[in-house]
């Protein structure tokens, strides 16, 4: 299997572009699964009061906002006190674990 940079560069020479789709796909997967495993790791880390900053979510425009967690709700969610509230989101937000980043306290 060629090293990482190898296949990118196959890519973009178009080595590739009959199965374009699939490595699409599979890096989606990927993506995915790895982001649910480090939401995983993190979730038994979390409590009310953690510092977190958002990453990797819809609306983009939410991508780096910061807040505080102010508690948890059904189907694995957590209720975000935004510390600057953009968009829609007014005060606060639901959002998953794998969507999270624990900020130092």
């Amino acid at each position: 299997m060629p090293l990482p940079t190898d296949l990118a560069d196959d890519i973009l020479r178009g080595s590739h572009d009959h199965e374009l789709d699939d490595v699409a796909s599979a890096v989606r997967q990927r993506s995915r699964r790895l982001a649910i495993e480090r939401g995983e790791a993190l979730l038994p880390t979390l409590k009310i009061g953690d510092r977190i900053e958002l990453t990797s979510v819809k609306p983009a425009y939410m991508n780096g906002a910061t807040g505080t967690i102010i508690s948890f709700k059904r189907g694995g969610l957590f209720e975000i006190r935004l510390d600057n509230p953009r968009g829609r989101h007014r005060d606060t937000c639901l959002c998953r674990p794998q969507s999270l980043i624990k900020l130092p306290s």
